[in-house]
């Protein structure tokens, strides 16, 4: 690739016969520069000088042609003799020109466009750009770093720092693509960009994002209507027409399009106007959020797949041009199909656009046929019973839709402005500079993170020392507002449980201190158990004298009952009881008393002994729900978990209280509330409590762990070299369903072997023609008719394969019975030759009967040929099927 350098006074160019202006010998020396020099020598100022010089050559040498042109038409309507001499020169001049300006313009189609498109998106900037707020950090790392990431550490955070941002975020996007293509023309060779192509596709990139993000800029709030917006994105309409348009991307396909921001009250969607090479025009929508279960515009294809869920996300609309240019349409995109309207819904949304681009604009939704012939599958994954079969049709259906420029995972979180912007860049560059885009933007927010909130002179730059003080200046300025200051008040309660957590955490992380514990505990658990046995000891003599009384009791079967239960309540109170039986002792004790009463005297020895023994079991099970309360207590393991657990509630609690109050003070996260208009310095108070939360909670050192992971993840998908996926195409799908389809009717007909038995045959071809008429009503009342056809045509093969393994059948059993009446013919014509062996007439009867025997024969073939109606019905059943087919295709 030609690459530009500065120019050289010191290298001026010899002239020649036709000597151009001297600006234009400094370009040429420029040129020829810029083949000499390596890229990684240039520094982007010296790129930017000599891409503008290359451009005004061209313009000079433009210009220089039009002049010869006009200069040679007027001497040829001169008289002069000399004109003729003068006209070839200005001819050879011209010549020399136009092959100059031929072999620039060869070299600007060859290798400019990057760098044409790179000065553009870094035109006036001198240094990268850093966008380090700090309410746009996390907020940055959710969106982009962590979007469709599952893990639990992070949920929390995830759903604390998601939302719409779109004007600011829109501003980071732009910033961090610009950044990488000024770390490329700068000399780097970041993964994933090495390249003409994929750096060709950054700078796209780079100038779509700057695009958008001037849209965004100039987009009303509330649902404000504004005619010059509305001329504005009328223009760019019309611009697709144009071949290189400033504010239109062309793609590789030669599609040309640009984006607008879309969505209603709390999400942002994608609004993309292309027109393809055909001269067609589509309106897509890029939804990965709340409203993507509408199946008037996603359909009705949803597929699971780990943590992620799976739909019909980008949704084409073709539409006549005259119908994107109406103002109504325009206006209604610009004020109501916002989410800066705090009064739209996604449903208005949506049924304002169905309504101007299909109903009245008579526009027409693209569905690929990759996703018709998913229906078909979905169908025939119903009717599998085995739960490997659907998931082989679940994995198949799972590549189809990794194929499909429509289909897209949902969103899992608030991310709806990253997700929704990055599938409008699926078709600007190739997989492999998307990836490695979001893995230096990554690399931004990790940097930017640790530079605001880890590295120690940022912090100390913070007016507030701790949570408590930014709380306390907070309060000040929210105590006459009641839903403030009541978040204030659960925030300082739920930071007050997080430092006692932690703590108690602590501690039990601590080995000097789980060892004196633990011998505290032992040591406490030791008395009680000596005490317990103690009282348990004293027991034996009132068990003796009420056993001796239960045994005076002359009733031998309510002796032996009771003597049952007495050994029952000796084994229980010498185990020390159980803590987990208060309500069994207690019963037991009653239902015992209640018996004894009914055969000993309250005043007796016996009924005495078993009231001491009942307060001496109380005692008992006191001191052993003691010991299991030290027990469960001094479970090291579990106590440790179970305050983890607490510690991880209270965190949520924490980060729904930062939301909270985020919401009330900056709603969407950026903007600034009528409330709090005049006194941006609540904001920044604010954000100085939001900023000691994340210290306190060490969420910024956790966050970029797992972006971290997620930047590691990135690289090794981009050094892996590994053969591509391929790409799933409509035929194949077919094919995949022709197997399944086959797969299904061959299990219609079980029995392919000849059979010797009529019962089994007879018993076989009944279950059979019952299974095709069970599929051929399957396929008439549930398939589709997208997959009828193909199934339809399918079950007639397999019957007319059975028909003919059904023809051998009934072929081989009438064989065997004719087999079977030879034998006995042979044997009865035996039998009669003896009978008449000195019959005169021998020779007659012997004819007769040969010719008896051969009409019984043939009386039994036809009644063989009437005895299997298979045949027949078989007919009928294929007959049906081609009536079918005929009458639905």
């Amino acid at each position: 690739m030609i690459t530009p350098s500065l120019p050289s006074p010191s290298s001026p160019e010899k002239d020649t016969s036709t000597r151009l202006p001297v600006k234009m010998d400094a370009i040429k020396v420029a040129q020829e520069r810029l083949t000499a020099q390596p890229t990684e020598s240039l520094s982007p100022l010296q790129i930017h000088q000599a891409a503008l010089l290359l451009e005004e050559q061209e313009t000079i040498l433009i210009d220089k042609v039009n002049t010869l042109k006009e200069e040679i038409l007027e001497l040829r309507n001169d008289n002069y003799k000399t004109t003729n001499i003068l006209i070839d020169s200005k001819s050879k001049e011209l010549e020399v020109v136009t092959s100059k300006l031929g072999e620039i313009q060869q070299r600007i189609s060859e290798q400019s466009q990057f760098i044409k498109n790179a000065i553009q998106s870094i035109r006036s900037k001198k240094t990268r750009s850093h966008t380090t707020q700090k309410s746009n950090l996390f907020i940055q790392a959710v969106s982009i770093g962590l979007k469709g990431y599952v893990d639990p550490e992070m949920t929390s955070i995830q759903r604390t720092y998601s939302g719409t941002h779109q004007k600011e975020f829109s501003k980071l996007r732009m910033e961090n693509a610009e950044n990488l293509l000024y770390s490329v023309i700068s000399g780097e060779r970041p993964l994933g960009l090495g390249s003409k192509d994929d750096q060709m596709g950054l700078a796209l990139i780079c100038k779509h994002r700057d695009n958008f993000h001037k849209m965004c800029s100039v987009y009303p709030s509330a649902g404000i209507t504004d005619t010059k917006l509305i001329s504005k994105i009328q223009g760019f309409i019309n611009e697709l027409e144009e071949l290189d348009s400033r504010n239109t991307i062309t793609l590789e396909n030669g599609s040309r399009c640009f984006v607008l921001p879309g969505g209603w009250s709390g999400h942002y969607i994608s609004f993309e106007i292309r027109k393809n090479p055909d001269e067609t025009f589509e309106f897509i929508i890029h939804n990965r959020g709340e409203g993507a279960d509408s199946e008037n515009l996603h359909g009705n294809i949803r597929l699971k797949k780990g943590d992620k869920t799976y739909a019909r996300t980008r949704i084409p609309i073709r539409v006549r041009k005259d119908v994107l240019l109406d103002p109504n349409f325009i206006n209604f995109l610009t004020t109501e199909a916002t989410s800066n309207n705090p009064e739209s819904t996604c449903k208005n949304v949506y049924d304002r656009i169905h309504e101007f681009l299909i109903e009245r604009g008579n526009g027409k939704i693209l569905v690929s046929e990759n996703e018709k012939l998913i229906a078909s599958l979905l169908q025939l994954r119903e009717s599998r019973v085995h739960s490997s079969e659907k998931r082989e049709i679940d994995d198949f259906i799972f590549q189809i839709i990794k194929s499909d420029p429509n289909f897209h995972s949902l969103q899992l979180y608030g991310t709806c402005g990253e997700s929704n912007l990055i599938t409008t860049e699926r078709d600007m560059a190739s997989t492999n500079v998307q990836k490695a885009l979001k893995r230096f933007s990554i690399g931004e927010i990790i940097d930017g993170i640790r530079r605001t909130y880890l590295v120690t002179p940022a912090l100390n730059l913070m007016k507030t020392t701790d949570c408590n003080k930014a709380i306390d200046e907070l309060s000040i300025h929210v105590n006459e507002n009641v839903q403030e200051a009541s978040d204030l008040v659960i925030l300082r309660k739920s930071l007050l449980e997080y430092e006692t957590l932690e703590k108690e955490i602590q501690d039990l992380e601590n080995p000097i201190i789980i060892n004196n514990l633990t011998k505290s505990f032992e040591d406490k658990k030791a008395k009680k158990l000596e005490l317990r046995k103690q009282l348990i000891d004293t027991l034996a003599p009132y068990f003796e004298i009420l056993e001796t009384s239960i045994k005076s009791i002359r009733n031998e079967e309510i002796n032996n009952k009771l003597l049952v239960n007495l050994n029952m309540l000796k084994t229980y109170m010498q185990k020390g009881g159980s803590p987990n039986s208060l309500y069994d002792f207690k019963y037991f004790f009653k239902d015992f008393q209640d018996k004894l009463k009914g055969n000993l005297s309250e005043d007796s020895a016996g009924f005495l002994a078993f009231q001491d023994i009942q307060k001496a079991g109380n005692e008992i099970q006191r001191f052993t729900y003691e010991i299991y309360d030290f027990e469960k207590k001094f479970n090291i393991p579990e106590a440790l978990n179970q305050k983890k657990e607490f510690l991880d509630n209270v965190k949520i609690i924490i980060n729904a209280t930062i939301r909270s109050l985020a919401d009330k003070i900056k709603p969407n996260g950026f903007k600034i509330s009528p409330k709090y208009s005049t006194n941006p310095f609540v904001v920044a108070l604010f954000e100085e409590l939001q900023h000691q939360v994340i210290i306190k909670l060490n969420q910024a050192e956790k966050l970029n762990i797992h972006l971290a992971k997620r930047q590691t993840q990135l690289s090794e998908k981009l050094t892996k070299v590994g053969k591509k996926p391929k790409r799933i195409v409509p035929d194949d799908i077919r094919d995949y369903i022709e197997q399944i389809v086959e797969k299904d009717n061959s299990k219609i007909v079980r029995d392919k072997e000849l059979m010797d038995n009529e019962s089994d045959f007879d018993k076989s071809t009944k279950q059979t023609l019952f299974n095709f008429g069970n599929k051929f009503k399957t396929i008439k009342i549930i398939y589709s008719k997208e997959l009828q056809h193909q199934a339809m045509i399918a079950l007639e093969n397999e019957a007319l394969k059975y028909q003919k393994i059904l023809f051998e059948q009934i072929s081989h059993l009438t064989k065997l019975e004719m087999q079977r009446f030879d034998a006995n013919t042979i044997d009865a014509r035996k039998k009669f030759e003896i009978e008449i062996e000195k019959d005169p007439e021998k020779d007659q009867k012997i004819i007769e009967f040969d010719k008896k025997m051969a009409d019984l024969k043939n009386s039994e073939l036809q009644k063989l040929s009437k005895k299997y109606p298979f045949k027949k019905e078989l007919s009928t059943f294929l007959n049906s099927f081609l009536e079918f087919i005929e009458s639905k295709f």
